[in-house]
This record gives structure tokens, sequence and C-alpha cells, in this order.
């Protein structure tokens, strides 16, 4: 969550979160390419400045709508 709220730049998911989990994800969040994220399945498990969702049911934290 710390990645994601300080809009940590990545190229893996391996950038992101604790080193050795599989915690993280590298995605393009609210309209930013490459910003660290997480799973989610609802909007609540997410900060308040960004949204859960994707195209293919896959969500995380920061997903929009193109």
């Amino acid at each position: 969550m710390l990645d994601l709220l300080a809009a940590k730049p990545c190229t893996l998911a391996d950038d992101c979160g604790v080193a050795g989990l599989d915690d993280a994800r590298c995605e393009t969040v609210n309209l930013a390419a490459n910003r660290c994220t997480y799973d989610c399945d609802l909007s609540n498990q997410c900060p308040n400045s960004v949204s859960c969702g994707s195209s293919d049911d896959n969500n995380y934290c920061g997903y929009v709508a193109p």
C-alpha cells in the first residue's frame, strides 16, 4: 500500500511490495503507467484516491477504464 500511495514507479511486480513475496503488481494506476499497486476485490480495499477494477476481472487498486 505504501508503494501505491507514493506512486512508486516500477518495471516488474518484483519492484513493488516486500522483496520475495508475491504481494504487489506493476500496472497503470490512475492513468500513470508502470506504478506499484496491489490486488483488490472491493473499492474499500483501496485508498480513497483510487478505485478497484479491471477490464479482465483481475482487479487491482488504481484501475481507470480507458
